[in-house]
């Protein structure tokens, strides 16, 4: 039915779609709930503001995340096309859960334990880089949005 390239790419590409709906639902609403429970905004500019910022921030801080979580968890040569979308897939699935229960998660720290799995099942898991870089900048953000 596809050609083996689309199907490859296919499955990843639905992966990764799945988890921005999942990530836009965890952070419209934190994002967003002051300034709509004061009236500054209406429901309907909410999901193109958030759009907006979303792509900035990955425009503007994007590759810097990507080199740090990309490179230090698990390294280059195991993250193939299928270990991605399994990736994918598991922070996908945790955001979902997260959702309908209404916790609040945060998607950085899902993404990196979703990382952190496969890292460990590899037995290639960069112990010092997670524990005296990532966890503590996820702790020093947490503290700071409190």
């Amino acid at each position: 039915m596809f050609s083996p390239m689309v199907s490859v790419l296919l499955v990843p590409f639905l992966a990764a779609m799945f988890l921005a709906i999942n990530m836009g639902a965890s952070g419209t609403a934190p994002s967003f709930a002051a300034a709509y429970g004061a009236r500054l905004l209406r429901r309907e500019r909410i999901a193109g503001l958030f759009g907006i910022f979303v792509f900035a921030g990955a425009l503007i801080a994007g590759k810097k995340v990507v080199v740090t979580v990309g490179r230090g968890i698990v390294p280059e040569d195991i993250m193939g096309i299928p270990l991605t979308t399994i990736v994918l897939l598991s922070v996908a699935l945790a955001l979902l859960l997260a959702n309908l229960l209404r916790v609040p998660q945060s998607t950085s720290q899902a993404t990196v334990c979703g990382l952190v799995g496969p890292a460990a099942y590899f037995g290639v898991l960069k112990t010092e880089k997670l524990l005296f870089e990532m966890i503590p900048m996820c702790s020093s953000c947490r503290s700071s949005h409190s």
